[in-house]
């Protein structure tokens, strides 16, 4: 009866969620996530190995699914810390004052421009990204051999996880930094995540790739570096698509509603 019971309580306890589950319904992250964070940092060469086991060694998240947990997460503090006078913001003010000053009868003013570009790049950023570094991970071939198409896309998920963490960081750190400072930001974000992702690949290839693991280290940067550019490229293009067909929009219904008054006293 006793052993019954004892049973009985350790079922319970192990049904009951606890803080795990809940960071897991939240963000899709877990103990076991962030410990795959941690060994992306200090044992990429362990998660690496187990990217090949189909079952992760029953050690690690899969990579993919990290990514993208981790890219709802920057979404989410995103629309916190680009409030009033964030980086984000005054450089959406910068690029739109000049245009809006050499249009005449513009349907919103300036602020209502900027917030509206902001909240939707702020949306589209994480899906672009997330878009292209699905195709980047198809097309990347620097894993060696036996690394098929599944292999390919957890490698290279793997490998931007770190970097895609710290740039998050250092956005969180600039988030209120005067537009004046555009390219000190830059910098200061861009050059420490890549070098994260240099070293990520580099160490993480060490117990398949004894040499050559240098210049598949920077083949992965310089892909990095065009798939941020190319992404922040469509997402302000999409942005200003958007945003144009908003206003055109609010035009329509207005010029809309002034026919129909003109018609009705008519």
């Amino acid at each position: 009866m006793t052993q019954d019971t004892e049973r009985n309580t350790e079922a319970s306890a192990r049904k009951k969620p606890g803080l795990d589950a809940l960071f897991e319904d939240i963000f899709g992250l877990n103990i076991r996530g962030l410990k795959t964070i941690w060994h992306l940092f200090w044992k990429p060469s362990e998660v690496f190995e187990a990217a090949r086991d189909i079952h992760w060694k029953d050690q690690y998240t899969p990579t993919i699914r990290l990514y993208f947990s981790i890219l709802a997460v920057i979404l989410f503090f995103q629309f916190i810390w680009a409030g009033e006078n964030s980086f984000l913001e005054n450089s959406f003010r910068e690029i739109l004052a000049p245009v809006l000053a050499g249009s005449e009868g513009a349907v919103f003013t300036l602020e209502e421009i900027v917030d509206q570009a902001v909240r939707v790049y702020i949306v589209l950023y994480p899906f672009t990204l997330g878009f292209l570094a699905l195709i980047a991970a198809m097309l990347t071939h620097i894993w060696g051999k036996g690394a098929g198409f599944t292999t390919r896309v957890r490698l290279y998920f793997a490998s931007i996880i770190p970097l895609t963490f710290v740039g998050f960081i250092v956005n969180i750190a600039t988030a209120n930094v005067s537009a004046d400072y555009t390219f000190v930001v830059f910098a200061g974000s861009f050059i420490p995540t890549l070098l994260v992702g240099y070293l990520t690949v580099f160490r993480g290839l060490k117990p398949t790739h004894e040499t050559g693991r240098s210049w598949r280290a920077i083949l992965f940067s310089l892909i990095v570096i065009f798939i941020f550019g190319l992404n922040g490229l469509i997402a302000q293009i999409a942005t200003g698509i958007v945003v144009g067909y908003n206003e055109a929009h609010v035009e329509y219904l207005e010029a809309r509603e002034n026919a129909d008054a003109s018609t009705a006293s008519d």
